[in-house]
């Protein structure tokens, strides 16, 4: 699945989010989708903006990720080359179930964007900031 998803994360334009959406709707019953998109996020930069919005969309809709799915998340955070990545991750900590193990290793990175020079980035990290305490 994951070539097919990575294909299908390729074709996205970079702005409009319809495609993304579609795909969404079209895999979003697969349990490998969600698996798929975390393993490109953390394996292909050419999908890494296209996949965290997918995994932001999917935890929009009120769906949860597991404990490990978390872990894969605090893993790649320190390691996103895209701002736009960096936004959708910190825009899901809030929505997350962090462990206070989880939330420890979190802080050092939702801190380091505190000081963004991109506003929605910081502002997302203030607001994933408290969570992070609150669990710490």
């Amino acid at each position: 699945m994951e070539n097919t998803l990575k294909a299908a994360y390729l074709k996205w334009d970079g702005i409009h989010t319809a495609h993304l959406r579609q795909l969404y709707l079209e895999n979003r019953e697969d349990p490998s989708f969600i698996p798929a998109t975390l393993a490109l996020l953390e394996n292909e930069h050419a999908v890494e903006v296209s996949s965290s919005w997918v995994l932001k969309h999917h935890i929009d809709q009120g769906k949860m990720l597991s404990s490990d799915q978390v872990d894969q998340l605090i893993n790649k955070l320190p390691e996103l080359r895209f701002w736009e990545s960096r936004l959708h991750l910190l825009q899901m900590i809030p929505q997350i179930s962090l462990t206070d193990a989880q939330a420890e290793r979190l802080e050092p990175a939702v801190r380091k964007h505190l000081s963004s020079d991109r506003a929605f980035v910081k502002a997302s990290a203030f607001a994933a900031y408290f969570p992070v305490l609150c669990n710490a």
